[in-house]
């Protein structure tokens, strides 16, 4: 069986964890995330693992400070 890579971009709480999910239940996937070193730099700045609307800014200005936006 050939296997298939699927890339999945969206904003936080787009549904992409939840996109993953149900399709694991028709096949077997994988998911790695781009975002992991952006969550452990900032589990070293004291985010406690949350995703509230502020957690989410403050992640997002994190991944934004390692790769700015239309530079």
């Amino acid at each position: 069986m050939k296997k298939q890579i699927i890339i999945l971009n969206g904003t936080g709480g787009s549904g992409k964890d939840t996109f993953i999910n149900l399709c694991s239940k028709y096949a077997s996937c994988m998911s790695i995330s781009s975002v992991d070193k952006v969550y452990e730099a900032a589990s070293l700045m004291g985010w406690t693992g949350t995703k509230t609307d502020k957690d989410r800014k403050f992640l997002a200005d994190v991944m934004n400070t390692f790769h700015p936006r239309g530079k």
